[in-house]
């Protein structure tokens, strides 16, 4: 039996997805509120919260926790105890030193452990 040869198909046209300006924007936690009741937060949502608090002052921190999740555009859940954790001096001190740590900070949602010094050196 002889097999013919077969046409070559075209290469799949794939779109960028990146934004006209060429950067990434940081990466969120918001999510549909029917999908689950705990979401960890990324830093850039924390920080988001903390600049809500501070300029509606005075607030309380329920009706911070009650307006993001009620938010149309996307819901960050989140409970009063946590936000009290990162409103602290040491919670704040914490998300700036995670923030300085390397350049993914925003996006990401837990603290990176790098256990060799020449790797923690090239993201320095």
């Amino acid at each position: 039996k002889v097999q013919r040869p077969r046409e070559a198909h075209k290469p799949y046209n794939w779109q960028s997805k990146l934004p006209k300006n060429g950067q990434l924007p940081p990466r969120t936690s918001t999510f549909n509120p029917a999908d689950c009741l705990h979401h960890h937060l990324a830093l850039h949502d924390w920080l988001q919260v903390i600049a809500y608090f501070d300029q509606h002052q005075p607030i309380s921190q329920k009706e911070v926790v009650k307006h993001f999740t009620s938010k149309k555009d996307g819901v960050l859940i989140f409970t009063q105890s946590s936000l009290s954790q990162h409103l602290s001096k040491a919670g704040c001190a914490a998300d700036k030193e995670r923030l300085e740590s390397h350049p993914t900070a925003l996006s990401s949602k837990q603290i990176r452990v790098v256990t060799w010094a020449d790797i923690e050196a090239l993201f320095k």
